[in-house]
């Protein structure tokens, strides 16, 4: 695998042994949440049963990303400084597309089990959405909370990166991940679409109009959310800590992921750039904590030994940590600097992404968006045998 220090840039991610356990992996978990048994999976079952069998779970998966993705753009239109009037129709969009986003995302593993399609890739795919989306959803969020360039943007984003990151953590030493009977996933994404529809009832100023006790609704919703993370947080260690027995290297292994948080907030702190870069900067670093967590999954579903310790992401971090640190003197114009690594981190995920996808498509002989041709053979067999055996059956 591509590590520190690293020159064969083509060394491939799947080994040859990583591809046989790719093979031989079964997902386990499971989602304890009462919304979710009885409303959020009987919806998906439904919505799957409506759809035809030719169509691959991947493409919901990718198609729910990109309603996410046009909604969120059609907000941050309005408000790319994270402040600025946007109008209801847009806050509308947002709970919409983010209720699409949610209901799609069961959908894609439900279609997946129909069709016969189930696989670590599909795994890997709808993981890597979904922390895209913490990414695209924490923008558009503080947005519509009006934020700006403050601490309330700092928490949010930390708190959301970080909890899918150590939940998946926990995935990767427990062999498996239980969301409790209330959880950020099932029960969470409620709050997310209130906060979309108040905004478009009320306007997006309510949140910080309306005071209890000298602090505003999205301070007080911002700390409460803090303290629910932290308390979650703490949780998947416990969980680890129970199965690791070697928990020195799990925090070895978050090392990292902190070392990333910590630069955005001292970078988004000791910034002279004006908002416009705000957007871009919780971009690049999104960016590179999702792409330690594409490594850890691989890592995961094919019996591999993670390795946090990525160029791209240190490269990125000590860019601007040196930056800073230097002596006004002897520093570029920060946009100098800047845009290329932005760019740069853009790119190196982006290569990622592709070359994982497909070198697992390989490994496993099938393809991204394609159904297995066998998957709907034997369901329309089994159809047509029904059929002839009914109208045998009334012959006589």
């Amino acid at each position: 695998m591509e590590g520190l220090g690293t020159k064969q840039w083509n060394v491939p991610y799947v080994s040859a042994e990583a591809g046989k356990c790719l093979l031989e992996y079964k997902y386990a978990g499971n989602d304890a949440s009462l919304l979710y048994i009885y409303l959020w999976s009987p919806m998906a079952e439904y919505v799957a049963s409506c759809l035809p069998p030719w169509i691959a779970p991947n493409v919901i998966t990718l198609f729910a990303l990109f309603i996410r993705f046009v909604t969120d753009c059609i907000v941050a239109y309005y408000a790319w400084t994270l402040q600025g009037y946007i109008p209801p129709y847009a806050c509308y969009l947002y709970a919409l597309g983010y209720f699409s986003y949610i209901t799609l995302d069961n959908v894609d593993g439900k279609q997946a089990r129909r069709t016969g399609n189930s696989s670590p890739l599909g795994l890997l795919f709808d993981h890597g959405a979904d922390a895209l989306n913490c990414v695209l959803f924490t923008m558009t969020v503080t947005s519509l909370f009006q934020t700006g360039k403050n601490w309330q943007l700092i928490a949010f984003f930390v708190c959301v990166t970080m909890g899918f990151y150590t939940a998946t953590l926990e995935e990767y030493y427990c062999g498996r991940l239980d969301l409790g009977v209330v959880n950020a996933v099932s029960d969470g994404c409620v709050l997310m679409y209130a906060i979309g529809i108040v905004s478009a009832v009320f306007g997006c100023g309510v949140w910080t109009a309306v005071k209890f006790h000298g602090y505003t609704l999205v301070e007080i919703l911002i700390g409460v959310f803090v303290v629910l993370a932290i308390v979650a947080i703490l949780q998947n260690y416990y969980n680890i800590y129970k199965c690791s027995p070697r928990f020195w290297n799990v925090v070895t292994n978050s090392a990292i992921f902190f070392l990333v948080m910590g630069t955005f907030t001292f970078h988004l702190t000791m910034t002279s750039l004006s908002n416009f870069y705000i957007r871009p900067m919780v971009l690049m670093y999104g960016c590179m904590s999702c792409k330690l967590l594409l490594h850890m999954m691989l890592a995961h579903i094919s019996a591999q030994t993670f390795n946090p310790f990525r160029f791209p992401v240190l490269f990125v971090c000590f860019i601007f940590i040196g930056y800073f640190l230097a002596p006004g003197q002897y520093r570029l114009k920060e946009e100098y600097v800047f845009w290329p690594v932005f760019v740069y981190s853009m790119g190196t995920y982006v290569r990622t992404l592709v070359r994982v996808a497909t070198e697992v498509k390989h490994a496993l002989g099938i393809n991204v968006f394609i159904v297995k041709p066998t998957s709907a053979e034997p369901a329309a067999t089994a159809v047509k045998e029904r059929a002839d055996n009914l109208d045998h059956a009334k012959s006589k």
